[in-house]
């Protein structure tokens, strides 16, 4: 018996079925579902014979009916946007209680279903701590980050209502920090995804002090108008992540504060520098340690850490001071790689406080710096190697000798 695809799914000569079934790529009974290996020079592909992906081992590749992803991508767009809607309604009227118990429901569930950011999370802890902690405390940590991060999209709604009387409520500020940052003066403040990030914007606004925050673009352009009027309604003001240091450069010359989140990849050809992160080289923006010797402001940390009743504190860190005795003598370029390891240092000190309260899931060490070696980071890291597989994963990319 001979299958014969259309050329145009996978553009490979047509594939044996009794030969397939003897190398073990046919689950069987259904042509509609079944999965094909096709040998094709040095890459052992697999794909559905349905034509909808395929992608060879080591390198993955979406071909082959594009239509169908794009119809799946719109999809996806239409039911975002409509649980964002949703949410916007009803995630405002409910009790704190309420939203501390489903976000806990909903971090539980994430952390136990087969998702692809437990992957990466596991990754990321053990690269982090190693053989510091046991199997099951990073589990518990794992399982932590997702009910934060769960909070903090409810908080993102809740917090829309009754805004002000809100945040006076639930949010309370560090003695030291709310001295230093309450003063009309200029200050880079830098935050990361620890906590509740989104929260710290209002708060901070709302004390008379508007901050002036860069944020990228979303994936899903059609909730964009929705979580920007999120983030306006306290005041705070949004800047397009393209084009915008010159924006922050005019605002510090005004004596305004700038908010930065300086614990994401930056590529070295966006102003990324490369600096120690949980030991190992990650790239930082070097945006805050630039702006910050350039206009002679100094950097604060703050970061919103939610506590078990659903009220938020503002953790503070050691300010640091451009200006000070001991960048005397530095270049600009020392300067700030000075400044950057250092702001890299104090956002992973407030990780290891509050290690519960950071997102793990994210692929913090997705570039390798040059001359260090491939097999020091996380295996999503570029170039990517294989990911831990279970399910149908491993069956897919079982091997068919």
């Amino acid at each position: 018996m001979q299958f014969n695809p259309p050329s145009s799914w996978f553009g490979f000569p047509p594939v044996g079925l009794e030969a397939l079934r003897r190398r073990r790529c046919l689950p069987g009974r259904s042509l509609r579902c079944m999965h094909v290996t096709a040998a094709t020079g040095r890459d052992s592909v697999v794909a559905l014979a349905s034509g909808m992906r395929y992608f060879p081992v080591g390198r993955r590749r979406r071909l082959g009916c594009p239509f169908f992803f794009a119809m799946l991508k719109v999809l996806r767009h239409r039911l975002e946007r409509a649980l964002t809607r949703l949410a916007l309604h009803w995630v405002p009227r409910w009790s704190r209680q309420t939203v501390c118990r489903v976000a806990r429901i909903l971090g539980h569930w994430a952390a136990t279903w087969p998702l692809y950011s437990r992957h990466v999370a596991r990754a990321n802890l053990d690269l982090a701590y190693g053989d510091q902690l046991t199997a099951r405390e990073k589990k518990r940590l794992r399982r932590t980050a997702y009910q934060t991060f769960a909070l903090v999209l409810l908080d993102i709604f809740w917090f829309t209502r009754d805004t002000r009387a809100r945040v006076q409520q639930w949010v309370q500020f560090d003695e030291g920090l709310a001295a230093e940052l309450f003063q009309p003066r200029r200050h880079v403040c830098v935050t990361a995804h620890l906590g509740n990030w989104e929260l710290l914007g209002h708060a901070v606004s709302l004390r008379g002090y508007p901050l002036h925050s860069v944020a990228a673009p979303l994936v899903n352009p059609s909730v964009e108008p929705y979580f920007a009027r999120t983030r306006i309604v306290s005041g705070q003001v949004i800047i397009p992540q393209s084009g915008a240091i010159r924006q922050l450069l005019r605002l510090l010359k005004q004596e305004a504060k700038i908010g930065l989140l300086l614990d994401q990849n930056t590529k070295p050809s966006r102003g990324g520098r490369f600096v120690d992160f949980f030991g190992l080289p990650a790239p930082v923006s070097e945006a805050g340690a630039l702006l910050a010797i350039q206009m002679q402001a100094d950097i604060l940390f703050g970061f919103c850490i939610p506590g078990r009743d659903g009220r938020y504190r503002v953790h503070s860190a050691a300010p640091i001071r451009p200006g000070a005795t001991e960048f005397e003598g530095m270049t600009k370029e020392e300067q700030a790689t000075q400044l950057t390891q250092r702001i890299a240092t104090t956002i992973e000190s407030a990780i290891r406080q509050h290690p519960g309260a950071w997102l793990w899931m994210y692929k913090r060490w997705k570039y390798v710096a040059p001359g260090r070696s491939r097999a020091e980071y996380p295996f999503y890291a570029k170039p990517r190697q294989r990911p831990p597989l279970g399910g149908i994963t491993r069956y897919l990319r079982r091997p068919t000798g």
